[in-house]
């Protein structure tokens, strides 16, 4: 597969944002929600948002956005600037991998002030916290109830697949809220990307029995934190591009990016901007954008 890789700084990345947002206020189609799209040719894109030691990812699909959790309370505006760059009112499917703050934070807020469709999240809440006491007040208040996924299953979205693998457990012996992250592998052409949540070791055992996970971009899990088995993982996926979510307050472990690096794995990391991945279906190009 061939790929590009490059990476667009300061005013010049602003404006290829900008332009690359193309918004096309004639909508097609009865289930057309939103006025904003990607480029032509078929093109997705995939964006890991810069907020914090936290997950917000955005994908935007043709006229569909599919967003996987919602980063913080505090860092709900960097979403909102997103949303509002590109053009968007409606958040069709809304994934929650798990309940940590730094997951679940934003997800009042953006069911509040957007029309969010389908909600999926893990069977499991481990934690009680204000912030999924206000994901709940919102769900009942706009009327949503939530698909909790217990078995494996795959949904699609136009030519995108996405396999969602719930954990198989209720309870760990260790980090049972991190371990009960749901991981998505999203599968568009022969481009692939796996969102592997918080996973932590435990849960990591059980994707290492998960056939056919070997995927062109993995989330590394948990915000770069090494594990016993990071290796592992690392050497089962295979991927060619590693993004990691991190803070500089909060930052990735060194070892684990050394594992990339040894790997020869490109490795992109949220605290230096947002990364945006697009896929033709064939090949991946890869943009860093440092002022969000």
């Amino acid at each position: 597969m061939k790929y590009i890789i490059y990476k667009v700084l300061a005013i010049i990345t602003m404006l290829a944002c900008l332009t690359g947002c193309r918004t096309d206020n004639t909508i097609s189609g009865s289930d057309a929600s939103n006025t904003a799209s990607t480029e032509e040719n078929n093109e997705i894109r995939v964006n890991f948002l810069n907020v914090g030691k936290a997950d917000c990812i955005a994908i935007e699909i043709e006229d569909k956005l599919i967003m996987i959790d919602t980063g913080t309370t505090e860092s709900i505006e960097v979403v909102d600037e997103y949303l509002e760059l590109k053009g968007y009112d409606t958040i069709d499917m809304l994934f929650i991998t798990h309940f940590d703050k730094d997951h679940v934070g934003g997800a009042a807020h953006l069911i509040e002030n957007y029309n969010v469709g389908k909600v999926i999240t893990t069977f499991y809440e481990a934690k009680v916290s204000d912030e999924i006491d206000n994901y709940h007040a919102a769900l009942e208040e706009k009327g949503i109830t939530p698909d909790l996924v217990s078995s494996d299953e795959t949904l699609n979205v136009g030519d995108v697949s996405f396999a969602i693998y719930p954990p198989q457990q209720t309870e760990y012996e260790k980090d049972t809220s991190n371990n009960s992250s749901l991981v998505i592998r999203m599968v568009y052409g022969n481009t692939s990307f796996l969102f592997a949540g918080d996973a932590q070791k435990e849960r990591i055992n059980e994707l290492l029995e998960i056939p056919d996970l070997r995927s062109d971009v993995l989330k590394i899990p948990h915000h770069g934190n090494l594990e016993k088995n990071s290796e592992d993982l690392i050497d089962y996926i295979d991927p060619d591009y590693a993004v990691i979510t991190c803070s500089d307050e909060e930052p990735e472990d060194e070892e684990l990016v050394e594992l990339l690096e040894n790997r020869e794995i490109t490795t992109y990391l949220t605290r230096d901007g947002m990364v945006s991945i697009t896929s033709d279906g064939e090949t991946l190009s890869v943009s860093q954008f440092v002022f969000m």
